[in-house]
């Protein structure tokens, strides 16, 4: 199944006691996406937070 991409990642630019959030819409709800910086896929961890939410 083929998805679109409703809404791209952008760059963030925060200071650094700000929190960045980023997100990306894509048309299926049901499909987990996964985090990727620099081609190594990103994991949670005490200061990495990854929510899925469905509509």
């Amino acid at each position: 199944k083929q998805l679109e991409v409703y809404q791209n990642i952008a760059d963030l630019t925060v200071k650094a006691k700000d929190q960045a959030v980023f997100k990306c819409e894509v048309s299926d709800e049901n499909v987990k996406g996964i985090w990727y910086k620099n081609g190594v896929e990103v994991k949670p961890d005490a200061r990495t937070h990854i929510t899925h939410i469905g509509r």
